[in-house]
């Protein structure tokens, strides 16, 4: 296997890799720098010499989808590879994408927006290919091949992490990872199989939990933190990311409010986060909140 990284920034940001098995390529996630305006913003897609015979899709953050419908324009033939649930948000995300570019070349004058249209949005949607998880899927082209399977990450509602088997060896790429189980998505679980290569996500890796600090702790000190400002009369504001943080956010405020914990205040949400909850919902581990 030969991998090239290309995210420009060496950082949290355009996630995009180049993983070559053989003669076979694949391109793992595709994403844009959040803290970049522009192409700047964009993975080295440059770099990508010859075809693309796949795009594998942890998850639909945009640091790891907001590039897909510009490496699709450019091979139009390759399929995108994920999650059932994943399938679900991809044309949700990249639409309201293109409305946020539209928003932001007004107010900048940044001509580089919006980087991509509906139509390019609309190929990115007919190449996905659901695969079910812990199901191998066989990719092959002359004669070389690899079985991809995913498995549960955690991190957001369907979000992956990829075992690649190639030539009787194994390689992992976790994606972002999330042990823990949230109220919207389990903890991940992973294959306990060995593998020859292990390729992770490690944002917090060397950065040790602070001591006695757990996330119902954390949970405990928002809901008391409400509590106080409501008791004297005044308003939160809990400024959240739309996709996965205000759906658990919400998930734990209704929890609260059920056991009694959370003092009676009416509650507004609005933008695309609240779109996303019935696509949470067919998601979930608990679809029935």
């Amino acid at each position: 296997m030969r991998l090239t990284d290309l995210n420009s920034g060496r950082e949290i940001g355009a996630n995009c890799m180049l993983a070559e098995f053989g003669g076979l390529r694949l391109v793992l996630d595709c994403g844009l720098h959040p803290k970049l305006d522009g192409r700047k913003a964009l993975p080295q897609l440059d770099k990508i010499q010859g075809g693309v015979d796949g795009v594998i899709l942890t998850h639909c953050h945009l640091d790891h989808l907001g590039s897909l419908p510009l490496l699709i324009r450019q091979h139009p033939g390759a399929r995108v590879y994920a999650s059932a649930a994943t399938t679900l948000f991809v044309r949700r995300l990249l639409s309201n994408s293109i409305q946020v570019m539209k928003r932001q070349r007004e107010e900048t004058g940044n001509a580089d927006y919006p980087l991509y249209v509906e139509q390019d949005v609309e190929r990115v949607e007919h190449a996905l290919a659901a695969v079910p998880l812990a199901n191998p899927r066989i990719i092959g082209r002359g004669g070389e091949e690899v079985a991809l399977s995913f498995h549960l990450a955690g991190h957001v509602a369907g979000a992956v992490g990829v075992l690649v088997e190639h030539r009787k060896r194994k390689h992992f790429f976790t994606g972002d990872v999330h042990f823990q189980a949230q109220r919207t998505v389990a903890g991940a679980n992973f294959p306990s199989t060995p593998v020859d290569t292990l390729v992770m996500e490690c944002t917090r890796g060397a950065t040790a939990t602070a001591p006695g600090m757990t996330r119902k702790k954390e949970e405990d000190r928002l809901i008391n933190a409400i509590n106080r400002v409501a008791d004297r009369g005044g308003d939160v504001l809990l400024p959240a990311f739309a996709f996965g943080r205000m759906q658990e956010i919400l998930m734990l405020l209704q929890d609260a409010a059920d056991e009694g914990e959370l003092v009676d205040v009416p509650i507004f949400c609005s933008g695309l986060g609240m779109d996303l909850c019935d696509y949470m919902d067919a998601a979930s581990r608990r679809p029935s909140r």
